[in-house]
């Protein structure tokens, strides 16, 4: 199962937190806030980028609720159960930390944190999680002519869990 996400590249190399707010919330309510605003409400840094709970603390705010937190997923059967009670009993994404170079589609491209949107999941085959890429290298880089992460990926779930555990936050916006 798999949400209709929508996906827009992030503005500059240090604001995917914020951006995928954004893509949060363009799916939730049909609106894109925007990236610039989001990442001063999330206090996100050029040099550190932002910090997990602001993710939550904001999405929670332009909700009006606290539906939102960060978790951190024990194991690949933990983080498909987050991933599934978001995606099919919420029906709404969520937010991933990840070290993108455990991700196939990365090439080994990025070596430090990174966050990113869960769309959707498939239980079969051992497992896959739907990501929503927003880091497009060749709207940041004007020059740049390597692999390209930014678009929708199906991601085994050994790889997707992999990414998460080892990122810097080792976490889960859901």
């Amino acid at each position: 199962m798999w949400l209709q996400q929508p996906l827009d590249y992030q503005k500059t190399k240090y604001t995917c937190g914020p951006e995928s707010t954004r893509l949060v919330f363009w799916y939730e309510k049909g609106v894109a806030l925007d990236e610039a605003q989001l990442a001063n409400e999330e206090k996100t840094d050029p040099q550190r980028g932002t910090v997990a709970g602001s993710i939550a603390r904001v999405l929670n705010s332009h909700r009006g609720d606290y539906f939102f937190e960060v978790s951190v997923p024990r194991s690949p059967a933990n983080y498909m159960s987050d991933v599934v009670n978001d995606v099919y009993y919420a029906n709404t994404s969520l937010v991933a930390n990840v070290l993108p170079s455990y991700l196939p589609y990365w090439s080994g491209l990025h070596s430090t944190g990174h966050y990113l949107v869960i769309y959707g999941y498939d239980e079969r085959g051992g497992g896959y999680i739907y990501h929503a890429d927003e880091f497009d290298p060749s709207k940041v880089y004007p020059n740049y002519r390597g692999p390209n992460p930014y678009g929708g990926w199906r991601v085994d779930l050994a790889h997707a869990f992999a990414a998460v555990h080892h990122s810097p936050s080792k976490s889960i916006i859901w």
